[in-house]
């Protein structure tokens, strides 16, 4: 399973009423990077790197790199990381200066890119709508979604949004991301080719999308999975394959570190003992073998053509044909599971180092 969180870096959680919830502390960013670590696992965080300010001082203070912003304007956005704010209803701080600080030193927790502000892109429409406190279809920004009917976004517009994101997401991690997440997993239908266009690899939805050959390909059984709805014992079993365990910061805020313990120990009690980033599950995609059969010969051919450099192992499924059995398997391949036919089998690639291809032959022979 590949497990994503959203949301940090958002002042969703400040304006959109129904998703009010604090931030998530550093030092719970610490014990949950402790709780991943002990579990051998990666998590994925969906960061948002710009901060839209409503300009509203009556509802809260704004602070930029420590200092009180006295001059609000309405629908100006900042890099995220170097906003702190003070929420006058709740008397609240959001400080999220420090959680990206503490991102940057982090271990098991890797960083993609969330949308722009998860605020719809027409700022003016916002700043001006009555219920954009109220109205959750006024957070999406890749698919205009506040109103009926739903409209797709001019392909100009989501061009500036991802550009403007990604050099915001530059500034704070000094790479480019590999994975957009839409906010509500809204997009438009030309989305995935303009993510290809900026370099993007992947896009995680309601399902995934990846990158393959200069096209965005849609993997429809690679399902996004909200952890805290379904609970571990609601994933998937491993041997329908992979799928994404959603989470959000405000799980995290309201039912602290120790429930990722929980879920995380629920999730190996299932079988799903591999939890991973997305990036991870990227190379191990691109990674998966060229399968060529020769009844003749009653041999597979496995070619893996992309060997990540330093990935140990790989676990896979292969579908053996109708009617066949694997005899022995070549050295650096181990058997380790099937399903209940025989005829799935599922194996772990071994490498001592990478290299550009690697290439095993597997005999087979007729079942009796």
């Amino acid at each position: 399973v590949a497990l994503r969180l959203d949301d940090p870096g958002s002042a969703q959680n400040i304006y959109l009423e129904s998703w009010a919830h604090p931030e998530v502390s550093a030092e719970q960013w610490r014990v949950v990077d402790d709780i991943l670590e002990r579990h051998r696992a990666k998590l994925t965080i969906g960061y948002v790197p710009g901060w839209l300010d409503d300009g509203d001082g009556r509802r809260g203070e704004l602070y930029v790199d420590g200092d009180k912003v006295e001059e609000r304007k309405p629908g100006k956005v900042y890099p995220s990381h170097r906003v702190d704010y003070f929420q006058k209803s709740t008397g609240t701080w959001h400080r999220i200066r420090e959680q990206v600080d503490y991102f940057r030193q982090a271990r098991q927790l890797e960083f993609e890119l969330h949308g722009h502000t998860h605020i719809d892109a027409d700022v003016t429409a916002w700043l001006a709508a009555a219920d954009r406190f109220e109205k959750a279809g006024w957070y999406r920004e890749f698919r205009s979604v506040s109103g009926y009917p739903h409209r797709d976004r001019p392909a100009a517009e989501q061009e500036v949004l991802l550009d403007r994101s990604l050099a915001l997401y530059r500034e704070v991690f000094g790479r480019d991301p590999t994975v957009l997440v839409p906010p509500g997993h809204q997009i438009s239908a030309n989305t995935p080719a303009i993510c290809v266009q900026k370099g993007l690899d992947m896009l995680s939805a309601d399902h995934l999308r990846i990158r393959v050959d200069g096209r965005m390909l849609a993997c429809r059984s690679i399902c996004g999975v909200d952890l805290r709805r379904v609970g571990a014992a609601g994933m998937p079993a491993p041997e329908k394959g992979c799928s994404v365990g959603i989470l959000h910061a405000r799980d995290i805020a309201e039912l602290g570190p120790g429930w990722l313990d929980t879920l995380l120990a629920g999730l190996k009690n299932r079988g799903l003992e591999h939890v991973i980033s997305l990036r991870q599950l990227y190379d191990h995609m691109t990674g998966l073998p060229r399968v060529r059969w020769t009844p003749g010969q009653a041999q597979l051919e496995l070619t893996f053509e992309k060997v990540v450099v330093g990935e140990q192992v790989l676990d896979f499924w292969l579908v053996l044909p109708q009617g066949w059995e694997l005899m022995l398997l070549p050295q650096g391949l181990e058997r380790i599971g099937e399903d209940t036919m025989g005829q799935r089998i599922l194996l772990r690639r071994s490498i001592a180092e990478a290299g550009e291809e690697l290439h095993y032959t597997l005999r087979c022979r007729p079942i009796s």
